[in-house]
């Protein structure tokens, strides 16, 4: 079975890069632009890995205690994707997205690194 990763990015053109190389490592790959849309298809589809812009959601904390809160989320490994998100509060996320931050945009292959190792692949 095929280890499933879940892309929530506001820029479609980054997310479809993104999941090309993921699909060429043999993941299955699922990818929204939109938080809400995201996470009900998450449901269904049951991601191992959710990498998250943090500009696709209003309050990214609440966010994540929503997700590591819910019977159906709570499993899944967060990576936040992280741009113009003030420090302050990314102390205060970091403890709840298993230490993973990628700041800004980063090159498929970070992706594909980071992504073997949460899974240790």
């Amino acid at each position: 079975m095929n280890n499933k990763v879940l892309i929530i990015l506001q820029d479609k053109h980054l997310g479809t890069i993104y999941a090309k190389r993921l699909l060429s490592e043999r993941f299955e790959v699922e990818i929204y632009d939109n938080y809400s849309e995201g996470m009900r298809h998450a449901s269904r589809f049951k991601p191992d890995i959710l990498y998250l812009d943090a500009t696709c959601v209003e309050d990214i904390y609440d966010a994540i205690h929503a997700m590591r809160t819910s019977p159906v989320h709570n499993a899944m490994k967060i990576v936040l994707i992280v741009n113009n998100v003030e420090r302050k509060q990314l102390k205060k996320i970091v403890r709840q997205v298993d230490g993973c931050l990628l700041e800004g945009q980063f090159i498929p292959q970070e992706l594909i690194a980071r992504t073997r190792s949460l899974l240790n692949t």
